[in-house]
């Protein structure tokens, strides 16, 4: 978890602190998740070491941009894309875009920089850990 001085100073954040409060746990819960998506049980152990703060407070911000009904899941009146009076039928905005933790969307840049920190630390070369030999590319 971050803290809300890191949020404010460091990365420069706009929220206020019962509004970060309210999505920090749930932000890092939804972080933590995806990044466990593209870790062994192994490397798992091994990744306390790496800096994810900044992809958090990206995290953070967007979650809050997206409504907070996206905590949930749930998809939100800024999704509405249109609505039929006569037929009273939503049209919603197509998030195919991102990736997703369950029916959390993650944000783009959070997921830049989560795949940034892996790779640097050798986490995302998992064919090269298995090659004994180079040539076996």
């Amino acid at each position: 978890m971050i803290e809300y001085s890191y949020y404010k100073n460091e990365y420069n954040g706009k929220l206020d602190l019962d509004i970060f409060d309210e999505i920090c746990p749930k932000a890092c819960d939804v972080m933590k998740m995806y990044i466990m998506g593209f870790l062994s049980a192994e490397d798992l152990k091994t990744i306390a070491k790496l800096d994810f703060n900044k992809a958090i407070c990206y995290q953070i911000d967007f979650m809050e941009n997206m409504g907070l009904g996206v905590i949930h899941g749930d998809r939100t009146e800024r999704d509405i894309k249109s609505v039929s009076t006569s037929g009273f039928v939503y049209s919603y905005e197509d998030h195919s875009q991102y990736e997703f933790v369950g029916n959390i969307p993650i944000s783009s840049i959070a997921s830049a920089y989560v795949k940034n920190e892996l790779r640097v630390n050798g986490y995302l070369n998992r064919i090269y850990k298995q090659c004994k030999d180079p040539q076996d590319f």
